[in-house]
């Protein structure tokens, strides 16, 4: 299971799928998925100095691991490819 920081439990494994999820939770809806990405990761940089890749989904729900945007119930942690 994985959750975002706030707490919410996503339900989706692959990345593509997870950004899918995040973003139809958002509430600063965008109008794709990419741009939902690129918007999200601008905001995270402001608001914490960390910068999250956005060529791929792959790398985009990588870095939201690794600084802790997102976990598994065993800690932070990779998503299915």
């Amino acid at each position: 299971m994985i959750r975002t920081n706030d707490g919410k439990v996503l339900h989706s494994t692959a990345p593509d799928a997870i950004v899918k999820e995040l973003h139809d939770m958002s509430f600063t809806p965008e109008a794709n998925d990419r741009a939902f990405m690129l918007a999200s990761a601008n905001r995270i940089l402001q608001f914490s100095g960390r910068k999250i890749r956005t060529d791929t989904t792959a790398n985009y729900v990588e870095d939201l691991f690794e600084y802790g945007f997102l976990s598994t119930d065993e800690g932070p942690a990779k998503p299915a490819d």
